[in-house]
């Protein structure tokens, strides 16, 4: 026997076939991957009645799953579903605040906002008659 051959013959061996990691038909893949894209739209609408902004994942959807399902490749399309499934159960990222420390006082003494009394007075409605009196 060759080298050559040898080596095939042991790389055959060693590696696993790719139609033994996923047997299911071009037809069965559609169908769990359009189970999948309710359930991601199930997802999202239940984060936004919560409050919750689903950008993130509307990105991922838009830019990388629905462009694979529409070329045919529904195992990739398939992986992206899962990632954006595990997602919306993970929650979304919470953001640390970075500089807050910037809104912190200074000082410790009262500070007062000085406006004029028109100006004051039109956040009341125009009604500076209670400034008037207190100025006086």
């Amino acid at each position: 026997m060759s080298e050559i051959s040898a080596a095939l013959l042991v790389c055959a061996l060693l590696c696993p076939l790719r139609a033994q990691d996923d047997t299911r038909g071009r037809a069965e893949l559609a169908k769990v991957c359009q189970e999948k894209v309710e359930r991601v739209k199930e997802g999202m609408q239940r984060w936004a009645s919560e409050g919750r902004q689903p950008f993130d994942i509307r990105d991922i959807m838009h830019a990388e799953c629905f462009p694979l399902m529409q070329a045919g490749r529904f195992r990739e399309a398939e992986k992206v579903l899962d990632r954006a499934l595990a997602m919306l159960e993970k929650g979304p990222t919470i953001r640390k605040p970075k500089d807050l420390k910037k809104y912190l006082r200074k000082t410790e003494e009262t500070q007062y906002l000085i406006l004029p009394v028109r100006q004051a007075g039109s956040l009341y409605g125009g009604q500076t008659i209670s400034f008037e009196k207190a100025i006086v």
